[in-house]
């Protein structure tokens, strides 16, 4: 009898704190696959499996099979978009049907339009874009790139006094920080400019230029750099690169990395800084205050 109550209570607890969790989920175990961030979470109460980290959309974007679970416990307003093809990694995508509504995570909630892609093979979760259920109270989302995790902390719990910080000059649809960066080459050339970088989750590289942003090209011939001639893993060309001797953005700094130069021209962007740059430290989102801390 005294086992049988035992027992009972013991249940009884595990499901609370199952619920509990479940509700208030608050740390997330990242895993990288082909150079992107992933995690498995609630989204409205259900079980979604890799959900992709990103900061270059300003929408969730997913396929039908997606939006099907997450949308079993919630119902969605039709909605519409202006365009009727959406791209993704280089590769566009018919708009299958639109919709808007509120998508809880954790604590945090995004609402919003849901952009259902035809043969689209991922879930996109603008993790900027991402409001705290209580707007009186300072929320932060840490990264930690080197250690796969995701956290949601409240900002009372951070001691951010030594941190340096990014502003956010932009938010929507992307992420955007303005900060000087300087690069020395292999001939010790040296320059330096003020520049708009994406913080891109799925730059591959510490830091990616826009070849064919003017101001940048001008910057980069000006400047004389030593630029060489980059390859893919298969062997093919990919493109132009500085390999840099030291190159720092803000009061980040690496040595011995190459710069890419990729053939791109974006409005009011210079390029892209990615996780690979902020190594083993804790990066702090502060999407309410436009503040990324590291």
């Amino acid at each position: 009898m005294i086992n049988r109550i035992t027992k009972n209570v013991v249940l009884i607890f595990g499901i609370f704190f199952c619920v509990l969790h479940l509700q208030a989920q608050s740390h997330f175990k990242l895993y990288k696959s082909e150079g992107h961030f992933y995690f498995n979470g609630q989204m409205n109460e259900t079980r979604v499996d890799s959900i992709l980290l990103e900061t270059g959309c300003s929408y969730i974007m997913c396929n039908e099979s997606f939006f099907n679970k997450i949308s079993k416990a919630t119902a969605f307003a039709p909605d519409s978009v202006e365009f009727t093809y959406a791209k993704s990694y280089r590769k566009e995508y018919a708009v299958q049907s639109v919709h808007r509504g509120r998508i809880k995570i954790g604590d945090f909630y995004y609402e919003d339009k849901i952009i259902v892609l035809k043969d689209f093979n991922h879930l996109l979760l603008p993790i900027h874009l991402l409001h705290y259920k209580d707007e009186t109270q300072d929320m932060l989302v840490r990264l930690n790139f080197g250690k796969l995790t995701m956290d949601f902390v409240p900002g009372s719990e951070v001691d951010l006094s030594d941190k340096n910080s990014f502003r956010i000059v932009e938010l929507q649809p992307r992420p955007i920080i303005e900060a000087s960066i300087e690069i020395e080459d292999e001939k010790r050339t040296i320059g330096k400019m003020t520049a708009r970088l994406n913080f891109d989750l799925g730059c591959a590289n510490c830091v990616s230029l826009f070849g064919r942003r003017q101001e940048v090209a001008n910057w980069i011939n000006d400047t004389n750099f030593r630029k060489i001639t980059t390859y893919q893993l298969n062997g093919k060309k990919a493109g132009k690169g500085i390999l840099a001797k030291r190159c720092s953005v803000g009061e980040l700094r690496a040595k011995n990395i190459l710069v890419n130069i990729l053939n791109w021209s974006v409005n009011d962007m210079d390029g892209l800084i990615g996780p690979s740059f902020f190594g083993n430290r804790d990066v702090y989102l502060n999407s309410s205050k436009r503040l990324i801390y590291y």
